[in-house]
């Protein structure tokens, strides 16, 4: 083995004196010292050098293997955004979650073999609450928000080839401005140096194995609050955490809402007498598909509610719930039923609510247009109902129809028309993360 290792030195001498004369006196020493020097308390910490949020799930169902994002359209890297971070939309369905994957870069000036474990912290917007009800018929009350702190993963290390591709592939040519970088004593000036640092091909540290790319997938519901997430990233190593780098994600703002009524019915209506149409909190929603069974057979062996005369999607009694991640105030137009005017006043009124309360009633408001003019309603056409639906909160809704002249007579099917729905955003109650 000796002469293996002297003839290798000295082939490699013989290569490295081709050029001009060197110099050959004294004797050529074919050995190298070596040396070390011990750590103290575990050396120096691990640190992170970037962080950021996409949309995922990039793992496949045992939580450990890392697919690449596989299950979405447009892969790895992504997020709702063109804006430099992380933003996401919210599902807009009732008991969805928006799935997204937390990722780090991490390495240890001790070799990554230092590094015990990289953790993300995440922690709700600061002035946005979930859900708190003190109503003991609530079907659904969530709590927390208010910067409360929602959990700590573990983030799994990707392979040396995963994580290149995710970084120096996927997000530096698709998504340039997602990662936020450490820039904490001189680390990075900017993200160009930051891709340089980690994807040189002869020089990165990915590429030479001196840092790693953590990550784990996570999920928030679609009742958690819009609002700006707060996630905190540490290295550990056997003797505690590095630094930590943070980042805040955008979850979207979105404003939506559902109904599980497709037609309200006023029932007995007397003239100048408020006829109201009652809900409950029940909602029965089922395929849109309803009105288009014709017996009541195949209505009802679709999970549909037949009344009269008709199927339908709902059991008849009004009932509204939150699908957004931002509280919401419902609000309605109608026409005119073909009742018409007498002497420009309207012949009919109506009046609507969400919730039980005598003060959540609207108060009466008068139909936006005649039933055969064209056009929906806009702006100050709607009656803005004062009851506030609040995240994933399920309510009744009441509709009252008040008739002042029968224009057409007592002819009960001269008289149909049309109600629009809409809502506005409601800002969250601050004043419950003040404690």
């Amino acid at each position: 083995m000796k002469k293996i290792i002297a003839i290798t030195l000295m082939a490699a001498m013989a290569v490295m004196t081709v050029g001009p004369a060197l110099s050959t006196a004294g004797t050529i020493d074919p050995t190298v010292g070596t040396g070390l020097t011990i750590g103290t308390a575990g050396g120096d910490r691990p640190f992170v050098k970037a962080k950021w949020e996409m949309k995922g799930p990039c793992f496949d169902a045992d939580g450990i293997t890392y697919n690449a994002c596989s299950a979405l359209s447009g892969g790895e890297g992504q997020d709702d955004s063109d804006a430099p971070g992380s933003q996401f939309n919210a599902p807009g369905t009732w008991d969805a979650d928006m799935n997204y994957t937390v990722c780090a870069i991490a390495s240890d000036l001790n070799g990554v073999a230092d590094i015990d474990g990289v953790y993300a912290d995440i922690y709700y917007p600061e002035l946005s609450p979930m859900h708190v009800s003190m109503d003991p018929n609530e079907i659904d009350n969530p709590s927390g928000g208010c910067g409360a702190f929602i959990e700590e993963n573990t983030l799994i290390q990707l392979s040396k080839d995963e994580g290149i591709q995710l970084v120096c592939d996927s997000i530096k040519n698709g998504n340039y401005d997602l990662p936020v970088i450490e820039t904490v004593n001189g680390m990075f000036t900017d993200l160009a140096d930051f891709y340089q640092d980690v994807c040189d091909p002869s020089t990165g540290q990915l590429v030479q194995e001196l840092a790693y790319v953590y990550c784990d997938d996570k999920s928030i519901s679609w009742e958690h609050p819009a609002g700006d997430y707060l996630v905190e990233i540490t290295a550990h190593d056997a003797y505690g955490p590095g630094e930590i780098l943070d980042n805040h994600f955008e979850y979207v703002g979105f404003t939506g809402f559902e109904v599980d009524f497709d037609y309200i019915t006023y029932k007995n209506v007397t003239k100048d007498i408020r006829n109201q149409v009652p809900g409950d909190r029940n909602f029965g929603y089922t395929p849109d598909s309803c009105p288009g069974f014709a017996d009541e057979t195949a209505c009802s062996g679709a999970g549909c509610y037949w009344y009269d005369s008709a199927c339908h999607a709902g059991d008849g009694k009004p009932t509204v719930r939150n699908l957004g991640n931002t509280r919401l105030n419902v609000k309605v137009a109608q026409d005119d039923m073909d009742f018409g005017q007498s002497s420009s006043v309207w012949n009919v009124q109506y009046d609507a609510r969400v919730g039980t309360l005598a003060g959540d009633w609207h108060g009466l408001y008068d139909p936006f247009k005649y039933k055969d003019d064209l056009g929906d309603p806009i702006g100050s056409h709607y009656a803005i109902l004062d009851e506030i639906l609040d995240l994933s909160e399920t309510e009744k809704m009441d509709f009252v129809i008040l008739v002042h002249k029968w224009e057409h007579g007592i002819d009960q099917s001269a008289y149909t028309g049309t109600i629009w729905l809409d809502a506005d955003f409601a800002v969250f109650n601050t004043s419950l993360c003040s404690d």
